[in-house]
C-alpha cells in the first residue's frame, strides 16, 4: 500500500486543572511536552497542527499553526472537530501530555489504517487507548452528531466507529501526565 499523507493534531486545549499550569509548557527531560509532541510528529508529516484554547492561541498563533477550539467545553473531541472541519483532512491525534510515546507507535498507526474509513488506536488487554490515534475525515459527520448532541465519552464515540485496533504489550507508552507527581522518573 502506498503511504497516505496525514496531518498531525496535538490536542492541548484543556485546562490542566490537575497539573496547576498548562500541561504544554511543563518541562520534562529538557523538553516541554509540547516540544516532545511536535517531536513525535516531526519527520512523519510535516502539517503539525496544535488544537488549543482561546488564551493559547493569542499565545501561540505567530509561532505554531493552530486550530482554535470551536466547541468549548466539549472535550477531545471537540477540538478533533474543529481540526476535521478546518482542515477536511485525515489525521493522526496526540495528546499534549504523552511523552512516552515514539515515532513507531505513530508509524504503526498510520500503517494499520490501511482502509482508512474508521478510527485506529491502540488497544492494551480489553482497554481501548484513545491516543494516539488515526481519525479519518469520513467521520466528520459522526463526530459533528455527536458533539453537537453532547455525546462527548470518547471511548464509546471510538467504539460504536467499529475501530481498527493495535494490541500493545506496552502501555507505559500510553501513561498521560495529569499531575505533577506524574511527571516523577
Amino acid at each position: 500500500m502506498e503511504e497516505k499523507s496525514v496531518k498531525g493534531l496535538i490536542l492541548m486545549g484543556g485546562q490542566s486543572t490537575r497539573m496547576g499550569s498548562d500541561k504544554a509548557f511543563v518541562q520534562w527531560h529538557g523538553q516541554t511536552l509540547l516540544e516532545k509532541a511536535i517531536d513525535h510528529l516531526s519527520g512523519i508529516t510535516d502539517d503539525i497542527y496544535l488544537s488549543v484554547n482561546a488564551e493559547q492561541y493569542d499565545l501561540l498563533q505567530d509561532e505554531y499553526a493552530c486550530i482554535q477550539d470551536q466547541y468549548p467545553d466539549k472535550g477531545p473531541m471537540g477540538g478533533i472537530l474543529s481540526a476535521l472541519e478546518k482542515l477536511h483532512e485525515d489525521l493522526i491525534v496526540l495528546a499534549v501530555d504523552m511523552p512516552n510515546l515514539s515515532a513507531a507507535n505513530i508509524l504503526d498507526l498510520i500503517s494499520a489504517a490501511k482502509d482508512f474509513k474508521t478510527i485506529t488506536c491502540y488497544q492494551y488487554k480489553d482497554a481501548i487507548q484513545p491516543f494516539p490515534s488515526f481519525w479519518p475525515v469520513q467521520l466528520l459527520p459522526n463526530l459533528e452528531a455527536s458533539v453537537l448532541n453532547n455525546r462527548l465519552a470518547m471511548i464509546k464515540f471510538i467504539v460504536a466507529q467499529q475501530p481498527k485496533l493495535i494490541t500493545t504489550n506496552s502501555p507505559e507508552q500510553f501513561n498521560n501526565f495529569n499531575r505533577p507527581d506524574d511527571m516523577i522518573g
